[in-house]
């Protein structure tokens, strides 16, 4: 939103016609300038509309707290492990759901990290890898292999290591 408003009042000034039009070398034309920053603004409010990027960050804060007060409660033995696990199924009922493929990539990585090339992995393609950030996939399967080249498939396997 700092930016929507940097770029909204840059675009509405007077101060960019005293600006000399030489600037490094280079012909500044103000009028394009101002053009620029008025439609930077345009795009960067419509993104931030559609992805909602302020209640996503609010909905994170209010999760990541649900979850240091369960661990404290834990901690302080007024909640059992049982009732522990009944609310984080609870608290992932709120949750949106995951980049599926992103979590694959990020446990190739952690599995790498702990047993280098003895490590399973899941065999994740190009495009996979390629748009992991940006689309959620919830039903994407890679195959699994391990060192010695044989192959499992699915997702269960991963979460038994």
């Amino acid at each position: 939103m700092f930016l929507v408003i940097a770029f909204g009042a840059t675009a509405l000034t007077d101060v960019l016609p005293r600006i000399s039009h030489s600037v490094f070398g280079f012909s500044l034309d103000v009028g394009a300038v101002k053009e620029a920053c008025a439609a930077s603004a345009a795009i960067i409010a419509a993104l931030d509309l559609t992805f909602d990027l302020s209640n996503r960050a609010r909905s994170h804060s209010m999760m990541k707290r649900r979850y240091y007060e369960l661990l404290a409660d834990l901690r302080e033995g007024q909640k059992t492990i049982e009732h522990g696990r009944v609310c984080l199924e609870r608290f992932s009922a709120d949750e949106e759901p995951m980049y599926r493929v992103l979590y694959l990539s990020c446990w190739n990585s952690a599995q790498m990290t702990v047993f280098g090339k003895l490590a399973k992995k899941f065999e994740i393609s190009f495009c996979g890898n390629l748009f992991k950030n940006w689309f959620r996939r919830p039903s994407a399967v890679y195959p699994m292999v391990d060192p010695r080249g044989d192959r499992e498939r699915g997702f269960a396997s991963s979460q038994s290591a």
